[in-house]
């Protein structure tokens, strides 16, 4: 279900909304978006990235949670936990990378959108 959201969210954006507009950039001059469309398409993709970004943060906090959960309960002073699903594997620590990439794709966008805006207000 968060793979198709996904895809629909890129399809939107990137299909929908900015192919057309980077279209119309390259074309003659007369067929330039207005300024007040740029900088609108601008926002909205910076209302998006803001909304990703607090999701991917409500996410990996979630993630954490769940770990220092497991850190907790592996062991404490002389007893031993032998249930191996409770230990901290591998693959957890790599879905707490997968959660920080996707807050670094979402900041990136987000200053990319916001440099954007900027050479746009010197203009």
């Amino acid at each position: 279900m968060a793979l198709a959201v996904l895809g629909l969210q890129y399809w939107f954006w990137a299909i929908a909304r900015y192919v057309p507009i980077g279209r119309r950039l390259a074309a003659e001059p007369e067929n330039r978006p207005k300024k007040a469309e740029a900088i609108q398409t601008l926002r909205t993709g910076l209302i998006a990235s803001l909304v990703g970004i607090l999701l991917a943060l409500l996410g990996a906090e979630a993630i954490v949670g769940l770990l220092f959960g497991k850190a907790v309960s592996q062991g404490v002073a002389g007893f031993v936990n032998t249930d191996p699903a409770k230990f901290i594997q591998p693959l957890d620590i790599l879905v707490v990378q997968a959660s920080i990439n996707v807050i670094l794709a979402q900041f990136c966008g987000i200053s990319a959108s916001l440099w954007l805006l900027n050479k746009m207000s010197r203009q």
